[in-house]
């Protein structure tokens, strides 16, 4: 949610036109654009943050867009979910993801992380999401934990 939800809206509203520039020239435009979004972030119930919003993330996973450790204390086979939300001002948020691919950023004051069973982000209609990359259901919206239905053994070489 907040700027890769922007971004991926404006690739998919926008920029498809102009072909394999068009994430180039969405993500241009997100960043020089976007402004922090009224968020309320609540973790099994509990408020996490609420106010002004860079991104918020959730997975279960470490992982996201090549690399970048955005949730780095999560784990695809464990049962939470792992929430970060950055909330630091747009030019200290854009200096902060050198740290993302080391999992760092949740260290700095103005980045809040928690884990839980359940997700709840709720904020103005105008806020966009985005799911792996595609655009998906705008706020409020509510993300839950499921069972891990399998898990991929790899048995070692002899």
């Amino acid at each position: 949610m907040g700027l890769s939800g922007y971004v991926a809206n404006n690739v998919e509203r926008l920029f498809k036109r102009v072909g394999v520039f068009g994430y180039s020239l969405a993500m241009f435009h997100g960043i020089s654009t976007f402004s922090p979004q009224n968020m309320e972030v609540k973790v099994d119930g509990k408020t996490l943050h609420r106010g002004k919003t860079m991104i918020c993330a959730v997975g279960c996973g470490q992982f996201f867009g090549g690399g970048k450790r955005v949730t780095p204390f999560g784990n695809p086979l464990g049962d939470d979910l792992h929430v970060v939300a950055i909330r630091l001002p747009k030019l200290r948020a854009l200096w902060a993801t050198r740290l993302l691919p080391t999992g760092e950023h949740v260290a700095l004051d103005g980045v809040v992380h928690a884990r839980g069973q359940t997700v709840e982000i709720i904020g103005d209609h105008e806020v966009k999401g985005e799911y792996d990359g595609e655009t998906g259901p705008s706020l409020p919206i509510t993300i839950q934990r499921g069972p891990v239905h399998a898990q991929l053994v790899i048995s070692e070489r002899r």
